[in-house]
Protein backbone atom coordinates (compact mmCIF):
# COMPACT_ATOMS: atom_id res chain seq x y z
CA UNK A 1 0.00 0.00 0.00
CA UNK A 2 1.49 3.17 -0.55
CA UNK A 3 1.87 6.21 1.55
CA UNK A 4 -0.57 9.00 1.30
CA UNK A 5 0.84 12.64 1.23
CA UNK A 6 -1.48 13.87 3.56
CA UNK A 7 -3.48 12.79 6.48
CA UNK A 8 -7.65 13.54 7.82
CA UNK A 9 -7.42 14.84 10.77
CA UNK A 10 -10.93 13.53 11.17
CA UNK A 11 -10.18 10.14 10.31
CA UNK A 12 -6.80 9.33 12.80
CA UNK A 13 -9.13 10.75 15.48
CA UNK A 14 -12.61 8.69 14.87
CA UNK A 15 -10.12 5.64 13.89
CA UNK A 16 -8.14 6.88 17.13
CA UNK A 17 -10.74 6.67 19.22
CA UNK A 18 -12.36 3.67 18.20
CA UNK A 19 -9.27 1.62 18.29
CA UNK A 20 -9.27 3.07 22.01
CA UNK A 21 -12.60 1.84 23.17
CA UNK A 22 -11.89 -1.32 21.56
CA UNK A 23 -8.49 -1.83 23.60
CA UNK A 24 -10.43 -0.63 26.76
CA UNK A 25 -12.54 -3.86 26.73
CA UNK A 26 -9.58 -6.27 25.54
CA UNK A 27 -7.63 -5.27 28.14
CA UNK A 28 -10.40 -5.73 30.77
CA UNK A 29 -11.17 -9.16 29.73
CA UNK A 30 -7.20 -10.33 29.26
CA UNK A 31 -5.75 -8.80 33.12
CA UNK A 32 -6.75 -8.82 36.96
CA UNK A 33 -9.62 -6.40 37.41
CA UNK A 34 -6.97 -4.22 39.76
CA UNK A 35 -4.51 -3.78 36.92
CA UNK A 36 -6.60 -2.87 34.39
CA UNK A 37 -6.67 0.36 32.19
CA UNK A 38 -10.28 1.38 32.34
CA UNK A 39 -10.20 0.50 36.75
CA UNK A 40 -6.38 2.83 36.82
CA UNK A 41 -8.00 5.63 35.06
CA UNK A 42 -11.52 5.78 36.58
CA UNK A 43 -11.79 3.88 40.01
CA UNK A 44 -12.72 5.97 43.15
CA UNK A 45 -14.45 8.88 41.18
CA UNK A 46 -17.71 8.98 42.19
CA UNK A 47 -20.86 11.48 42.01
CA UNK A 48 -23.44 10.82 44.86
CA UNK A 49 -24.08 7.19 44.33
CA UNK A 50 -23.10 7.22 40.47
CA UNK A 51 -19.90 5.40 40.54
CA UNK A 52 -18.08 6.25 37.05
CA UNK A 53 -15.89 2.88 36.42
CA UNK A 54 -18.91 0.98 37.29
CA UNK A 55 -21.11 2.54 34.57
CA UNK A 56 -18.09 2.85 32.48
CA UNK A 57 -17.98 -1.14 32.97
CA UNK A 58 -21.64 -1.48 32.31
CA UNK A 59 -20.99 0.83 28.73
CA UNK A 60 -17.68 -0.58 27.78
CA UNK A 61 -17.05 -4.12 28.82
CA UNK A 62 -20.21 -5.82 30.17
CA UNK A 63 -22.41 -4.40 27.17
CA UNK A 64 -24.25 -7.30 26.18
CA UNK A 65 -27.21 -7.18 28.23
CA UNK A 66 -26.87 -3.29 27.78
CA UNK A 67 -29.99 -1.28 25.50
CA UNK A 68 -27.03 1.76 26.09
CA UNK A 69 -24.35 1.59 23.14
CA UNK A 70 -21.87 4.45 22.30
CA UNK A 71 -22.20 5.29 18.92
CA UNK A 72 -19.38 7.40 16.97
CA UNK A 73 -19.63 9.31 13.79
CA UNK A 74 -18.61 11.70 11.88
CA UNK A 75 -21.98 13.55 11.29
CA UNK A 76 -24.43 15.32 13.77
CA UNK A 77 -27.93 13.88 12.35
CA UNK A 78 -30.47 15.28 12.95
CA UNK A 79 -33.49 13.65 14.30
CA UNK A 80 -31.18 10.39 14.49
CA UNK A 81 -29.18 10.93 17.48
CA UNK A 82 -28.98 8.37 20.19
CA UNK A 83 -27.86 8.38 23.97
CA UNK A 84 -24.95 8.21 24.40
CA UNK A 85 -22.94 9.35 21.14
CA UNK A 86 -19.89 10.97 20.24
CA UNK A 87 -19.60 13.06 17.14
CA UNK A 88 -16.40 14.33 15.04
CA UNK A 89 -16.96 16.90 12.86
CA UNK A 90 -14.72 18.62 10.61
CA UNK A 91 -11.92 20.73 12.03
CA UNK A 92 -11.20 24.20 11.81
CA UNK A 93 -7.90 25.32 10.93
CA UNK A 94 -5.50 28.13 10.70
CA UNK A 95 -2.04 28.90 9.30
CA UNK A 96 0.61 29.01 12.41
CA UNK A 97 1.58 32.05 13.39
CA UNK A 98 4.90 34.20 13.36
CA UNK A 99 8.24 32.03 13.36
CA UNK A 100 6.38 28.92 13.32
CA UNK A 101 5.34 29.35 10.06
CA UNK A 102 7.19 27.69 7.41
CA UNK A 103 8.07 30.16 4.61
CA UNK A 104 9.68 30.04 1.08
CA UNK A 105 12.96 28.27 1.74
CA UNK A 106 11.40 25.58 4.66
CA UNK A 107 9.40 22.96 4.48
CA UNK A 108 9.65 21.01 1.13
CA UNK A 109 11.78 18.26 -0.09
CA UNK A 110 13.64 17.43 -3.30
CA UNK A 111 13.92 14.28 -4.95
CA UNK A 112 17.67 13.87 -3.78
CA UNK A 113 16.03 14.04 -0.35
CA UNK A 114 14.46 10.52 -1.30
CA UNK A 115 17.85 9.77 -2.01
CA UNK A 116 16.06 9.13 -5.16
CA UNK A 117 17.22 10.25 -8.78
CA UNK A 118 14.42 11.15 -11.45
CA UNK A 119 11.59 13.32 -12.01
CA UNK A 120 9.92 12.91 -8.63
CA UNK A 121 8.65 16.68 -8.18
CA UNK A 122 9.60 19.49 -5.19
CA UNK A 123 7.04 18.67 -2.19
CA UNK A 124 6.25 21.78 -0.13
CA UNK A 125 4.81 21.27 3.80
CA UNK A 126 2.98 24.19 5.85
CA UNK A 127 2.14 23.73 9.29
CA UNK A 128 -1.65 23.82 10.92
CA UNK A 129 -3.37 24.33 14.01
CA UNK A 130 -6.76 22.81 14.17
CA UNK A 131 -8.89 22.16 16.79
CA UNK A 132 -12.09 19.82 16.27
CA UNK A 133 -14.81 19.71 18.71
CA UNK A 134 -15.67 15.85 19.61
CA UNK A 135 -19.58 16.26 20.75
CA UNK A 136 -19.99 13.90 23.81
CA UNK A 137 -24.15 13.74 23.83
CA UNK A 138 -26.00 12.10 26.53
CA UNK A 139 -29.42 12.54 28.40
CA UNK A 140 -27.75 11.64 31.64
CA UNK A 141 -25.73 14.30 33.43
CA UNK A 142 -23.79 12.27 35.46
CA UNK A 143 -22.61 9.73 32.08
CA UNK A 144 -21.82 12.87 30.39
CA UNK A 145 -19.35 13.61 32.71
CA UNK A 146 -17.76 10.13 33.08
CA UNK A 147 -17.12 10.08 29.24
CA UNK A 148 -15.93 13.46 29.23
CA UNK A 149 -13.29 12.07 31.93
CA UNK A 150 -12.91 9.11 30.72
CA UNK A 151 -12.30 10.26 26.31
CA UNK A 152 -9.82 13.19 28.36
CA UNK A 153 -7.89 9.95 29.45
CA UNK A 154 -8.11 7.96 26.42
CA UNK A 155 -6.91 10.95 24.09
CA UNK A 156 -4.00 11.38 26.71
CA UNK A 157 -2.96 7.69 26.74
CA UNK A 158 -2.82 8.12 22.99
CA UNK A 159 -0.77 11.05 22.51
CA UNK A 160 2.16 8.93 20.85
CA UNK A 161 -0.12 6.72 18.85
CA UNK A 162 -1.47 10.28 17.24
CA UNK A 163 1.73 11.85 17.13
CA UNK A 164 2.72 8.75 15.01
CA UNK A 165 -0.12 9.24 12.99
CA UNK A 166 0.59 13.10 12.14
CA UNK A 167 -1.37 15.44 15.13
CA UNK A 168 0.79 16.32 17.44
CA UNK A 169 1.41 19.46 20.13
CA UNK A 170 -2.05 17.89 21.43
CA UNK A 171 -3.76 19.80 24.43
CA UNK A 172 -7.85 18.78 25.78
CA UNK A 173 -10.25 21.24 26.92
CA UNK A 174 -14.00 21.30 27.16
CA UNK A 175 -16.81 23.47 26.78
CA UNK A 176 -21.48 23.37 26.40
CA UNK A 177 -21.59 23.04 22.51
CA UNK A 178 -24.04 25.73 21.25
CA UNK A 179 -24.23 24.10 18.19
CA UNK A 180 -25.36 20.62 19.34
CA UNK A 181 -27.54 22.48 22.25
CA UNK A 182 -29.90 23.94 19.08
CA UNK A 183 -29.84 21.00 17.08
CA UNK A 184 -30.96 18.50 20.05
CA UNK A 185 -32.51 18.28 23.64
CA UNK A 186 -29.98 15.65 24.83
CA UNK A 187 -27.08 17.58 27.26
CA UNK A 188 -23.44 17.90 25.67
CA UNK A 189 -20.70 18.45 26.50
CA UNK A 190 -17.92 19.30 23.58
CA UNK A 191 -14.66 18.54 24.40
CA UNK A 192 -12.34 20.42 22.60
CA UNK A 193 -8.95 18.68 20.76
CA UNK A 194 -6.62 21.06 19.90
CA UNK A 195 -3.29 19.77 18.11
CA UNK A 196 -1.09 20.77 14.58
CA UNK A 197 -0.53 18.81 11.74
CA UNK A 198 1.51 19.01 8.78
CA UNK A 199 -0.47 19.91 4.81
CA UNK A 200 1.92 18.88 1.74
CA UNK A 201 1.38 19.60 -1.91
CA UNK A 202 3.21 18.81 -5.14
CA UNK A 203 4.91 22.08 -6.65
CA UNK A 204 3.83 23.28 -10.22
CA UNK A 205 6.98 22.79 -12.40
CA UNK A 206 8.30 26.05 -13.34
CA UNK A 207 7.95 26.21 -16.77
CA UNK A 208 3.91 26.19 -16.06
CA UNK A 209 3.93 28.64 -14.08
Amino acid sequence: MTDTLNIIPEVVILDSLTKGLAYIRDNFHANAEADTYLFKLLNGMQIGSYNFYEQAKLLFVNNEDNPRRLALDFEFKFGEIKAPSIVVPATTEMPTAGGEWLSMGQGFLYPQDFGMQGPLPTIYTRRKKAMVTLGILTDDGNELLMLYHLLSGVLLSMQLHLSLKGLEQLTVGAEESKYFKEKSSLLNKALLLSFEYNFSSVAVPADNE
